[in-house]
């Protein structure tokens, strides 16, 4: 299973990529990692949020990720039937993460090119948004 985010923010070929190394290696999930290039750039206040977001989903999870918030992700068939998902938002990111640790899931990152538009900037979490979640991932999780 291939999931994105629906902000058009993500391109075909990298959720084919996504999909591609999901069968070709020996993990059971596909992380995508946002990376900039010269054509797309990362707005500052999105990347230091994301920054911050991998460091607490890194202390949190014991996973470390390059781009815990990057909603391109594979799993397989198997990875899914031993994760217990039940968050809801933006928190389901932690979970995940939690989930792959508890059941010693094999995990690589590929990466991705985003595609930030004034549509999809306009969709997903804002920063305000960005901070409620961190602060209820502190105080469900602390």
């Amino acid at each position: 299973m291939i999931t994105c985010d629906a902000d058009s923010q993500h391109l075909t070929s990298d959720i084919i990529k996504v999909n591609q190394r999901l069968h070709q290696e020996k993990c059971e999930v596909v992380l995508g990692i946002r990376v900039d290039t010269n054509k797309h750039k990362t707005p500052f206040l999105r990347k230091k949020f994301v920054t911050v977001a991998n460091i607490l989903n890194t202390f949190l999870s014991g996973v470390t990720t390059r781009d815990s918030q990057c909603g391109l992700r594979g799993y397989k068939k198997e990875a899914l039937s031993k994760m217990k998902l039940l968050s809801r938002d933006m928190e389901i990111s932690l979970e995940i993460l939690k989930e792959m640790k508890k059941n010693k899931l094999k995990y690589q990152e590929v990466i991705i090119v985003p595609v930030y538009t004034k549509y999809s900037m306009s969709k997903g979490q804002g920063l305000i948004k960005g901070f409620e979640t961190i602060y209820k991932l502190l105080i469900k999780e602390l």
